[in-house]
Formats: C-alpha cells, sequence, structure tokens
C-alpha cells in the first residue's frame, strides 16, 4: 500500500475536504466521534511522513460501549506567500480498498495515454475528494 499512496504523492495530487460537512458529508469515524453521549478516545498511530505528507491512523474508541472505528488521516501544511493552512483528509478503513483500486486503474488506464488537454481525474470519498492533475 505504501507504493500506492507514494505514487499519488509523485503526481501531486491534493486532497480537500469540504468546508462545512453536513452529516450525510461525514465520514463513518467523524460520525461516529460526533454521537452525543459518547466517550471518546482519539490515538493517532504516526505511519509515515512522504513529501511533507503526514499519515496517521485514528483509532476511535467509545469508553463506555467499547466500540472502536479506525480511518487513515493524511495531513499536509500548505504556505501561499500570504498565509499558511494544514489541509487534511480522512479514508474509512472500509474506503481504501475502494482507493487503491482507483490509484491502480489510473496507474493502468489514464497514464499510458497523454492527454492533449489539461485533464484531472477525481477520487472522491465520504467526507472530500482528492484531484490528481494529469500532466
Amino acid at each position: 500500500m505504501r507504493t500506492l499512496i507514494l505514487f499519488l504523492l509523485l503526481v501531486g495530487f491534493t486532497c480537500n475536504a469540504q468546508d462545512a460537512p453536513t452529516n450525510s458529508d461525514l465520514s463513518k469515524a467523524e460520525e461516529f466521534s460526533s454521537k452525543s453521549g459518547r466517550l471518546i478516545q482519539k490515538q493517532y498511530l504516526e505511519m509515515d511522513k512522504i513529501k511533507g505528507i503526514e499519515i496517521k491512523v485514528v483509532k476511535y474508541s467509545d469508553l463506555i460501549s467499547k466500540e472502536n472505528v479506525t480511518a487513515v488521516h493524511f495531513s499536509k501544511v500548505v504556505t501561499t506567500q500570504y498565509t499558511s493552512d494544514t489541509k487534511i483528509a480522512r479514508l474509512d478503513a472500509d474506503e481504501i480498498d475502494g482507493l487503491i483500486k482507483s490509484i491502480q486503474k489510473i496507474e493502468v488506464e489514464v497514464f499510458p495515454r497523454k492527454p492533449t488537454a489539461y485533464t484531472e481525474v477525481l477520487y472522491k470519498s465520504r467526507s472530500g475528494f482528492c484531484r490528481i492533475p494529469i500532466i
């Protein structure tokens, strides 16, 4: 999986969380942790840092019911001339297979062809999207 993530990073993808998510835009992990009446513990397990993007696994645990949910957390500090902002994207554990299949499809069907115009591919998750420019 590290190779596939590195592949995405090398082509210069950008991930964007949506500005004001509604309940339908939340990931399962965010939905799990935002329900009232829960005592939630978040544990961040550092995995790697590739090209300035930190990759962590976040484990959400309800200390009352003993339920757990995990997600992969990507974050990168983006600095412009005047501001600095941290971009964050999260994928639920059940979305990772879809991302891997999408990366493999891009590798086989999109990159071998040279586009004649600016082209980009979007990968949509529950809580945001990744834009992959094809140059």
